[in-house]
């Protein structure tokens, strides 16, 4: 494809692009990179100045039957701090701060608020994937040392598009998030206990005695997609999900709106595990779904009950993935307790450009430190794992 075909822009506003366009490009399926999804955080005040997250959409274009048809995406954002990202670079900017150098705006190439690995480079099926992602990353780059930004990250990064990334002189920084491996795709029915046959008889035992607690309790789990339930329920839902940021004296990034959105625009991508007692909602997983993965994103409760977080967002959900012949499950950062409910210790990726010179040489030896250490980490989580030794 020659460079000629093609113009790049940076895009402010997703209702400036067509929805079908954006869609029809490979990546976008996923449930945090449909355009329905961008949208409904934009109209809700999610993607904003107010916000922190100013849209800067990388997008590339040529000529189709006379028009500007879209070839080519990559969400970017402006940013003036760091929250919701599940990349902690606070110490960077604080260390910024301390030499009177300023961190902030930064770019950031992520799906907000939720750390999910995913393409971040979308790009028209019929065209060159890896030459359309390569030009998306220079034109960022281009546009972030045009606006004179002391950053631009991406995160959370597919193995093959780190590698595009790094061809470009970024920085590369690992962590670990535990997920939920299906070793199970190819047996016809199979169930929740092929997965507990992995694992040790005292580690096997523990589970299904923290099963039966939730039966003894006389608690009912439901799974929905999020257009199937009723909308009178989503008050209690969204208070479930409220009340996890209300108990730590946050505010909740989401409104009520926005999940109602969602669920009309995309809620067949959207399974909600629901617990009940005496048919009063008790707590909440809403999740999202890929055509390969489960993804674990808000966790709530109403009341507390004894080991009604380990089945609803843990359990459930790996019957959930078995039962849909999923890949694996990723159901967020943190949470070493995962690692005795078989969530194995994963590794993620973010590549960073540095603009200050100074700055970038301690940023990169750095992370040459972390590096080790994350991977020393990962291998002692490992032996943490409930499974049996082969």
């Amino acid at each position: 494809m020659d460079a000629a075909t093609y113009t790049s822009r940076i895009i402010k506003s997703f209702a400036d692009l067509r929805a079908s366009e954006w869609n029809a490009l490979d990546g976008a399926y996923h449930p945090f990179l449909r355009y329905e999804f961008f949208l409904s955080l934009e109209q809700n005040g999610n993607l904003n100045h107010a916000s922190g997250w100013d849209c800067r959409l990388v997008c590339l274009f040529d000529k189709h039957n006379g028009s500007d048809r879209l070839i080519a995406a990559m969400p970017m954002f402006l940013k003036d701090h760091s929250w919701a990202e599940f990349v902690f670079d606070w110490a960077w900017a604080n260390s910024y701060a301390q030499h009177g150098i300023a961190y902030y705006p930064k770019l950031v190439v992520t799906t907000p608020y939720t750390p999910a690995s995913a393409r971040k480079c979308l790009t028209h099926p019929q065209l060159g994937q890896e030459y359309l992602a390569s030009k998306l990353i220079q034109t960022a780059m281009d546009h972030a040392k045009h606006e004179a930004v002391s950053s631009l990250h991406a995160l959370f990064l597919t193995d093959t598009e780190q590698v595009i990334w790094q061809e470009h002189g970024l920085l590369k920084r690992i962590d670990v998030q535990f997920h939920w491996q299906n070793r199970w795709q190819d047996k016809q029915d199979a169930c929740f206990d092929d997965f507990l046959a992995r694992m040790t008889s005292s580690k096997r035992k523990k589970i299904r005695q923290e099963r039966r607690s939730i039966q003894k309790q006389h608690v009912d789990l439901k799974i929905q997609k999020a257009n199937e339930i009723d909308p009178e329920l989503w008050q209690d839902i969204y208070q479930c999900y409220a009340n996890t940021f209300l108990l730590r004296g946050q505010t909740p990034y989401f409104s009520k709106e926005l999940f109602l959105d969602l669920a009309n625009s995309m809620g067949e991508q959207m399974p909600i595990i629901q617990a009940f007692q005496n048919n009063l909602l008790l707590g909440t997983a809403i999740c999202f779904q890929s055509n390969e993965v489960l993804y674990g994103r808000y966790w709530g409760k109403m009341a507390d009950i004894n080991n009604l977080h380990f089945e609803t967002c843990f359990y459930q959900t790996i019957d959930y993935a078995l039962h849909q012949k999923l890949k694996h499950i990723e159901p967020g950062t943190g949470g070493t307790h995962k690692l005795r409910r078989g969530f194995e210790p994963t590794l993620t990726t973010s590549m960073h450009w540095i603009a200050h010179e100074g700055f970038r040489d301690a940023i990169a030896d750095h992370l040459q430190r972390e590096h080790k250490a994350i991977l020393e980490y990962k291998e002692d989580a490992k032996g943490h794992l409930p499974f049996k030794q082969k």
